[in-house]
């Protein structure tokens, strides 16, 4: 149906966002691929995933968080570390995809 094909390409929309930040890319374009997210509406999409999944009967919902911190007063040469934090949790109606991670990451990032 097409209420399935368009939670679906939102679920794709968040998950390959040109900027990786866990928001949902503002489109997609044939000749450039996704874009980064756009975060103001990226809040409204998860009521209409969580409407879509109620109405389609889908249990595979799928929540995470992302949280990341940059340090620019410890920037050394123009470069500043940056911690990342993400949680996620499958819900499925069959248990061998249930899962839940937790990852912490450390990256470099430009400050110029």
């Amino acid at each position: 149906t097409a209420i399935r094909y368009a939670a679906d390409w939102l679920c794709r929309a968040q998950d390959n966002s040109a900027s990786a930040d866990g928001g949902a890319a503002r489109d997609y374009s044939l000749v450039n691929g996704w874009a980064t997210s756009y975060p103001e509406t990226t809040g409204y999409i998860i009521p209409t995933l969580f409407a879509a999944a109620e109405h389609l009967g889908r249990d595979d919902l799928r929540g995470w968080a992302t949280v990341t911190a940059s340090f620019p007063e410890f920037s050394y040469a123009g470069f500043a570390p940056v911690i990342t934090l993400e949680a996620s949790r499958t819900r499925s109606n069959v248990s061998n995809f249930d899962r839940s991670s937790l990852s912490v990451g450390f990256s470099i990032q430009s400050t110029f």
